[in-house]
């Protein structure tokens, strides 16, 4: 079994392939420069190591090199290390009969308590108190423009739950907050019902949450979700949480609203534009929290990731279906080796 490593996240993450490598094996990991958005710029060489692996190791960041999809090649799995795969070109996989599947929720526990982080941060100004403190400023956070809130008794919606908002919803609870959730897929009654979570519309959940807290894929239904007209429906003091893509908030009724105060603040993990520039408004917001789409890189999350990868990688060896196949290619099947 051939396998192709395809990843921006640096010696870490290279190191962790080779030192999780299964022991005899007899799998061959073969290791190719990542380029970035310039993905015409990929080696000739490493073009063809791609082109003949089994199974290509994947961060996807920036959008694949058209290697991946060659339909003359021998990919028959493409695993990612990420949950999201908006950059992913799900023709172009489904032409060349390839699968897609992701890290099965390997990085779902890491991303969650970086949510919470993310609203305890915001509800305490953590930022601005630890700069304050630095400075020598030491009764700036007491005064009324910077009073702290507890997260305590706060309905708290969750938009999206799948395997990243179950787990916030598990570590919200001793918190002592309302919890509910909307989703296009309803959660089982036993789901809901041990982790005290109801479903609400869309409509109730902008309304009714004074957190709202996004866990939701990019893709075309929704990029802007969260834009001017929703934003209007949100409490003038809920908080804004986004641990999941840029795309789904619309960051200029973000700043606008931010800057009117009619909402208390925002916690941002991942962004329109990455890296995040420098100059931006939101950086220049004291309400904001912001970190470098950093919530899921743990190095605990990447021994769980790459675990994952090989046990997808030796369903692929006995020709079995890998797990956590993204929907859209859920009625393709593994292609036979070549």
């Amino acid at each position: 079994m051939r396998i192709a490593l395809y990843q921006e996240f640096g010696e870490g993450c290279r190191r962790l392939t080779h030192d999780l490598l299964p022991v005899d094996s007899g799998w061959e990991l073969m290791e190719t420069r990542h380029v970035g958005a310039d993905v015409d710029s990929l080696a000739d060489e490493d073009a063809d190591i791609i082109r003949s692996a089994e199974v290509v190791i994947a961060t996807p960041l920036s959008p694949l090199p058209d290697a991946i999809y060659d339909p003359d090649g021998r990919v028959r799995l493409i695993q990612l290390l990420s949950a999201g795969y908006d950059t992913v070109d799900l023709d172009r996989c489904r032409a060349a009969g390839q699968l897609l599947a992701t890290n099965g929720g390997a990085n779902a526990v890491a991303v969650a308590e970086h949510t919470i982080l993310l609203m305890l941060s915001v509800l305490r100004r953590l930022p601005v108190i630890d700069s304050d403190t630095r400075s020598g400023r030491w009764t700036a956070a007491k005064t009324p423009e910077w009073e702290p809130h507890e997260l305590e008794g706060r309905t708290v919606g969750l938009v999206g739950f799948g395997q990243i908002g179950r787990q916030v919803a598990q570590r919200l609870l001793p918190f002592g907050v309302e919890l509910q959730y909307y989703d296009v897929v309803q959660a089982p009654t036993e789901v809901t019902e041990s982790l005290q979570i109801r479903y609400v519309s869309w409509p109730e959940l902008l309304e009714t949450s004074d957190i709202v807290s996004l866990h939701v894929p990019l893709m075309e239904s929704t990029r802007g979700l969260i834009g001017a007209a929703e934003i209007a429906q949100m409490k003038p003091d809920a908080i804004v949480i986004n641990t999941a893509r840029g795309g789904v908030i619309d960051e200029d009724a973000l700043v606008d609203a931010l800057q009117r105060d009619h909402l208390g603040g925002a916690g941002l993990d991942a962004f329109v534009e990455e890296p995040f520039p420098a100059g931006q408004a939101l950086a220049a917001l004291d309400s904001v929290v912001l970190t470098p789409h950093f919530a899921g890189p743990t190095y605990e999350s990447w021994t769980k990731r790459i675990r994952f990868a090989y046990e997808n990688v030796a369903r692929v060896e006995r020709n079995e279906r890998p797990e956590s196949v993204v929907h859209e290619l859920a009625d393709l099947p593994l292609r036979a080796a070549r």
